[in-house]
């Protein structure tokens, strides 16, 4: 298992690990919602990667313990990662 930062300058390491993964976990902070947008990109850099085509995607929202975080449905709202559904 590794865990590949979410910044800018680790996503762009991303790949050298796509040949490898037998699944991903993708993390999106439900507490930010200012990088939705970004998190949607990064995803649907994801989903349309060959070396990923046939390796599961796991979506996961952290931080629902806190106040200030969006549901689930919202982040799937506002952040429009609508491609695994």
């Amino acid at each position: 298992m590794w865990d590949l930062g979410g910044q800018l300058k680790m996503r762009k390491i991303w790949e050298k690990y796509y040949g490898e993964a037998n699944a991903v976990v993708f993390v999106v902070d439900s507490t930010d919602i200012g990088r939705f947008q970004e998190a949607k990109l990064s995803f649907d850099s994801i989903c349309d990667n060959e070396a990923l085509s046939k390796v599961p995607i796991l979506t996961f929202a952290n931080k629902q313990d806190l106040a200030v975080s969006v549901m689930n449905v919202s982040i799937y709202i506002y952040s429009c990662i609508n491609s695994f559904f």
